[in-house]
């Protein structure tokens, strides 16, 4: 990574603020000036027209201005972004010019999701429809930690998405457990667990504690109750596999004694955005089954293969 300049200054007022002053732009006042221009051009040929003393040569002049000053609108920019302010109950960014400045006020939440992209320049910190510029990476875990205090929260897990972005999850430190986003319908019963993708209800997995067996349906040969015995498994692999070039999906493997590998629950394929949704799928099926009192004996894994 390429050494990040300071251009902005991260501070905290308090327990419950959180404010970044970005360094002002020297060539704002070029790039505003070349907008006012451009503009005043335009109203200038519009007033020509209408008023009648319409005039090529005045017109070739304009469009030449407009041109020239369209170019250096490219070149330097016409706002830039001077504060951003964090609070429990608001977010604000305070722009160079004051009609762009944009509040949002938000409710408390159960969970932040912090996503994180380390550019070559900066690193962007998204999260609750939020997004921050750093340019320090020290500074990354200082922002995030002092904006999950805000809101008493505590760090949980980290998801890597095959785009090389992190996704820092954190919770309310008084929730033991939080419902998320999912795509997995999970039924609990009297005498064990089912489980059912969403996107097709079809594919289905059950753990039948009374009787000790696996059911499930094999969406290859279209039959729609086959059975395992627990005593019959050694191993029960849950696996996340996505990626650029690999699909997106979940897919419960057992191995039995002899070593045979059999496939008992495959979701259908979802879509990139569903990457995260589908790394705490994997977290959520692995823990309903280990909590599963006759499978105690049986090695139980999550992978993720996230390419």
């Amino acid at each position: 990574m390429n050494k990040l300049e300071p251009k902005y200054q991260l501070n905290f007022p308090s327990k419950k603020e959180v404010r970044i002053a970005y360094q002002s732009n020297d060539n704002l006042i070029v790039g505003q000036l070349a907008k006012s221009v451009f503009g005043l051009s335009w109203i200038f040929i519009f007033i020509s027209i209408f008023a009648g003393f319409f005039i090529w040569n005045l017109c070739f002049i304009l469009f030449g201005i407009m041109m020239v000053s369209g170019i250096v609108q490219s070149k330097f920019p016409s706002n830039s972004l001077k504060e951003v302010i964090l609070k429990p109950d608001f977010f604000e960014y305070k722009y160079a010019v004051g009609a762009n400045n944009r509040e949002k006020r938000i409710v408390s939440p159960m969970f932040i999701d912090f996503r994180v992209d380390i550019l070559s320049d900066m690193i962007k910190v998204s999260f609750m429809d939020i997004v921050v510029d750093l340019y320090k990476i020290d500074d990354l875990p200082v922002f995030v930690d002092n904006v999950a205090a805000m809101f008493d929260m505590k760090y949980i897990d980290t998801c890597r998405l095959s785009n090389h972005q992190e996704i820092l999850m954190y919770q309310r430190k008084s929730l033991s457990n939080i419902i998320y986003p999912t795509l997995i319908n999970v039924v609990q019963q009297s005498n064990g667990v089912e489980f059912y993708d969403m996107a097709n209800q079809y594919f289905w997995l059950k753990f039948d504690e009374l009787h000790q067996h696996i059911y499930h349906y094999d969406p290859e040969f279209r039959l729609p109750k086959l059975m395992i015995l627990y005593s019959d498994v050694r191993q029960i692999d849950i696996t996340l596999n996505a990626g650029k070039w690999v699909e997106n999906r979940i897919i419960i493997n057992v191995t039995l004694n002899n070593n045979t590998k059999k496939t008992v629950f495959e979701t259908t394929v979802r879509t990139k955005d569903k990457k995260l949704t589908s790394y705490r799928d994997v977290n959520l099926i692995f823990m309903e089954i280990e909590k599963l009192p006759h499978l105690k004996s049986i090695k139980i894994t999550k992978q993720f293969n996230i390419q």
